[in-house]
């Protein structure tokens, strides 16, 4: 399935575009699910939204300043793509883009996934800075899915 392998005893997340790569690792235990994603900040174009944004995350976007979408398109990607890996070795469900909800708040650099199997909204990080969109999410050790 492409996952990546850890050694016994830990859990992680794996992420490169164009040369840059991010890595996430902790103690299994400490948590249950670790995500992150990388992707480049204008790479998600207007041609795309359809397929990786559900109707209200369309319709939130598109109520954003004009020179903000595009880079917030790429938050919505790369988040949703952070969340797929932070659930995947726990369900083994092969989520599409609008299987998973987001809420963003840009100001504070969070987001909100509401995934399906799990109870409660799970939080999660971006950053958009130099061109890149950084996105991570960590799992609680009691964020297991229903």
């Amino acid at each position: 399935d492409r996952a990546p392998i850890w050694p016994e005893g830990l859990i992680g997340s794996i992420s490169h575009s164009h040369g840059l790569c991010v890595v996430a690792v902790s103690p299994r235990g400490a948590l249950s699910g670790l995500g992150v994603d990388v992707e480049e900040a204008d790479g998600v174009r207007p041609e795309l939204w359809r397929r990786v944004l559900r109707p209200e995350e369309e319709q939130w976007l598109g109520a954003q300043p004009g020179a903000q979408q595009l880079h917030l398109a790429a938050v919505f990607f790369s988040a949703k793509e952070a969340v797929y890996k932070a659930q995947y070795p726990l369900t083994r469900a092969r989520l599409g883009f609008h299987d998973v909800g987001l809420e963003l708040e840009p100001s504070r650099g969070i987001f909100r996934s509401r995934v399906p199997g799990f109870a409660r909204w799970l939080p999660g990080a971006f950053s958009l800075d130099g061109g890149w969109v950084l996105s991570g999410l960590a799992l609680a050790a009691g964020d297991v899915p229903e």
